[in-house]
């Protein structure tokens, strides 16, 4: 593919603004990985679906 395929971009700066204000965020983190990492996408979504479960209410 010639292009840049849509959302890399997108990925590598939400995976930074995380990072910055220390957020966490699992998909992107695992998305970075595999399109900046050489992570398998096999390997992310394992890791993403066998993560332990967390509150998602803001305290």
């Amino acid at each position: 593919m010639s292009m840049v395929a849509e959302g890399i971009r997108t990925a590598r700066s939400a995976f930074q603004l995380s990072s910055k204000y220390e957020v966490e965020m699992p998909i992107t983190q695992q998305v970075h990985q595999v399109l900046f990492e050489n992570k398998s996408p096999r390997e992310a979504m394992i890791e993403l679906m066998t993560r332990d479960p967390k509150s998602e209410i803001w305290s």
